[in-house]
């Protein structure tokens, strides 16, 4: 069972998915795992095992839950740092931030493909460093309780990620956005590959009904942040 589509919708599902199923084999053979353990194996079951040309941050997203800047390493390791803010302050972003369903599913094997093998290009990687350094910038905004620059940050990382690969957006994306940015909103993005799944904006609360009425009956979705990661909600010890 699921909230949102299982596969496709660029929320990280089919990895989250991976996690919580690992989780519960661990307690159904009376195991602890730790979360870094679950991250990493779900990492080799879809990547490896699987072959899906994807990457590592939905696994440890689920892990361990939280707003985290999570790093990839050359050796292959992740480091997983916590960013440290005022709970008014994501409380804020949380309110601030607007979640539509597109109503479309994709793949994203193919788009994260070309994405891979774009990145051999000088041009795709300054795009990919800027998006770095946006990552880096976010988490000092965010820790210096400030949200004065984060609108501006999103939308500049969506205007990069759309020149990373052919079928990352399309004109109907772009019109949805486009739409969004006009009614108020101070940037967005479309989650996950692209080509569809979930798009997300941040606009003052106050705005938040005329950006809906505007994006021509796409539905809203809550948001809120999950501060716990993966858990098991029941635990019965077998006997024997």
């Amino acid at each position: 069972m699921a909230d949102i589509p299982s596969k496709g919708s660029g929320l990280g599902s089919s990895s989250t998915y991976t996690v919580g199923l690992l989780n519960a084999l661990y307690a159904f053979k009376n195991s602890f795992a730790s979360k870094e353990t679950l991250a990493r194996q779900a990492c080799e079951i879809e990547i490896i095992r699987c072959g899906e040309p994807i990457g590592k941050q939905d696994q440890y997203a689920s892990a361990y839950g939280g707003l985290n800047l999570i790093r990839f390493h050359a050796d292959e390791s992740v480091s997983v740092d916590p960013v440290i803010c005022r709970p008014e302050l994501l409380r804020a972003l949380e309110e601030s931030t607007l979640v539509f369903y597109t109503g479309r599913t994709r793949s994203a094997s193919a788009i994260l493909a070309e994405q891979t093998k774009a990145m051999t290009q000088s041009n795709c990687k300054l795009l990919m460093r800027r998006m770095v350094e946006l990552a880096f910038d976010m988490k000092k905004e965010l820790e210096s309780d400030s949200l004065d620059n984060f609108g501006q940050m999103l939308d500049e990382n969506w205007r990069l990620k759309a020149q990373l690969a052919n079928g990352v957006t399309d004109p109907q994306i772009d019109d949805w956005y486009q739409r969004g940015i006009t009614h108020g909103a101070l940037g967005g993005k479309l989650l996950g590959a692209g080509n569809g799944g979930f798009m997300m904006f941040f606009a003052p609360p106050e705005i938040h009904d005329p950006i809906k009425k505007a994006m021509g009956g796409l539905q809203s979705v809550k948001f809120r942040f999950d501060r716990n990661g993966t858990q098991i909600v029941f635990y019965q010890p077998s006997e024997g």
